[in-house]
């Protein structure tokens, strides 16, 4: 994943990750990624904070189209001492609506 993270800092020392970036699947497609969220130090002996994000994925490729239907709501940590992060992404989709929607119906997951 590639991105670039312009994140601001709230007056009370929690920050908010501003990420925009791209991935390439391992099969080839491009996905676009944006995560907004809250980054919260936490209480342990080395230097970590908490994540809680809304994700958005966006893609042409029509393997991949249905994630344009999705947000993604993350959970992860970072790790500050060694400057590594994850995150789980859940994936959230209007189960109210009558219909699956209009785009490439033979990419959607079953």
């Amino acid at each position: 994943m590639h991105w670039s993270n312009h994140p601001r800092r709230r007056e009370d020392g929690v920050w908010c990750p501003d990420l925009d970036g791209a991935i390439v699947t391992d099969d080839g497609a491009n996905l676009l990624v944006r995560i907004e969220g809250y980054s919260i130090i936490e209480d342990t002996p080395t230097v970590r904070r908490a994540i809680v994000a809304a994700v958005w994925f966006q893609s042409d490729d029509t393997r991949y189209r249905w994630v344009n239907y999705f947000l993604g709501i993350g959970e992860g940590e970072i790790d500050e001492t060694t400057e590594e992060w994850w995150m789980k992404i859940y994936a959230v989709r209007n189960e109210v609506a009558k219909g699956l929607p209009k785009i490439d119906a033979a990419a959607w997951p079953v």
